[in-house]
C-alpha cells in the first residue's frame, strides 16, 4: 500500500515525489543503534536488497537507489509526455565536473593497481548520489515554495530524529545508562547542520 501510494503521489507531481524520497532518508538509520530497536532502524531503506531478501537480481541496490531510480524515469517520461525538454543549467557546473572526474579517475587507478573495487564502490557511493542529484534536483525544484516545502522536510524529519534521542535519554533517567549512544551514529552531524542553519535564520532575520 506505502509503495503504491507513493507512485500515484510521484505520478501525479513529482515534486511531492522528491519530499518523500528526502523523508525517506533523512528518516532512516544507516546502521542499527546498540541496544536500540527504533522503527526508523527497521525500515532497511538505506540497505541493500540482499541484505534483507537474498537472491533478487536488484539485491545490490537499495531501496533508495531503486526510489531515486523512478524518479528520474518518471521526469524523463514527464519529457516524453509533454514533448517540452526544459532543463534548468545548474551553478559550479565546471568545478562540480573537475570534482566528480577526480573522483572517477581516482577509483579507477586505485582499483586498476590493486585496490578492492567493491569497497572502493561503497566509499564513492555516495558522492555518485550528490552528482546525480546535484543535476537532477535543480529540475524539479524551480520555485522558493518548493525549496521552502524542501527545508521544511529536512527540519521535521530531522527533528523527530533528534525527539527519538531526547527520548532515550529523559527514558534512561537523564543518562546514557550503559549505552554507548542513544542516536546513529550520522545524526549528529545533521542535527549539528540544521542547529547552525537555523541559527543563520535567526542571526540574519530570515525564515524557512
Amino acid at each position: 500500500v506505502v509503495v503504491v501510494t507513493v507512485v500515484l503521489l510521484t505520478l501525479y507531481r513529482l515534486d511531492w515525489g522528491l519530499y518523500i524520497f528526502l523523508s525517506a532518508i533523512f528518516i532512516s538509520d544507516n546502521f542499527a543503534i546498540p541496544g536500540h530497536d527504533p522503527w526508523t532502524a527497521r525500515l532497511g531503506y538505506l540497505i541493500t536488497i540482499n541484505s534483507i531478501r537474498p537472491g533478487l537480481a536488484v539485491g545490490y541496490l537499495t531501496p533508495m537507489e531503486i526510489h531515486l531510480l523512478f524518479l528520474i524515469a518518471v521526469w524523463i517520461l514527464t519529457i516524453v509526455a509533454t514533448k517540452k525538454l526544459r532543463f534548468c543549467p545548474v551553478s559550479g557546473a565546471v568545478p562540480a565536473a573537475l570534482f566528480f572526474i577526480w573522483l572517477l579517475a581516482a577509483a579507477v587507478y586505485g582499483t586498476s593497481t590493486g585496490g578492492d573495487t567493491l569497497k572502493a564502490i561503497w566509499q564513492i557511493r555516495s558522492f555518485l548520489y550528490l552528482g546525480i542529484l546535484y543535476v537532477f534536483v535543480p529540475q524539479i525544484v524551480t520555485t522558493k515554495e518548493q525549496v521552502r516545502n524542501i527545508l521544511w522536510v529536512i527540519i521535521g524529519t530531522l527533528s523527530y530524529k533528534a525527539g527519538q534521542a531526547a527520548m532515550r535519554y529523559i527514558n534512561l533517567g537523564y543518562s546514557f545508562g550503559e549505552h554507548r549512544a542513544l542516536a546513529a551514529h550520522e545524526d549528529p552531524i545533521l542535527l549539528a547542520t540544521v542547529f547552525l542553519f537555523l541559527f543563520c535564520l535567526i542571526f540574519l532575520g530570515g525564515s524557512p
